[in-house]
């Protein structure tokens, strides 16, 4: 194709490449996200649990439940990023 035209132009002559392009990208992202927000989940939990006994030698009942319930949200907010996947097909 031609270096002088625009990206715009090459969509519209080859629609179903860059749409399968965008998807890819698209896709990518989403994955990242999902991980991150997976991991992230995954150490909040965690420290949780962990940093009460740490600093105040805490029994389990003083496990702080916001914690925990920020470390549950964190992965099914990672699933809901992947429901916006596109078909790359």
């Amino acid at each position: 194709m031609d270096a002088r035209l625009s990206r715009r132009r090459q969509r519209i002559i080859t629609d179903e490449a860059f749409r399968k392009l965008d998807a890819k990208k698209l896709n990518e992202h989403l994955k990242l996200i999902g991980s991150f927000c997976n991991t992230l989940g995954a150490a909040v939990l965690g420290a949780a649990f962990i940093v009460p006994y740490i600093c105040n030698h805490a029994s389990p009942d003083q496990v702080d439940l916001r914690w925990v319930l920020a470390g549950l949200a964190l992965p099914c907010a990672g699933h809901v990023a992947l429901r916006f996947m596109k078909s790359e097909g």
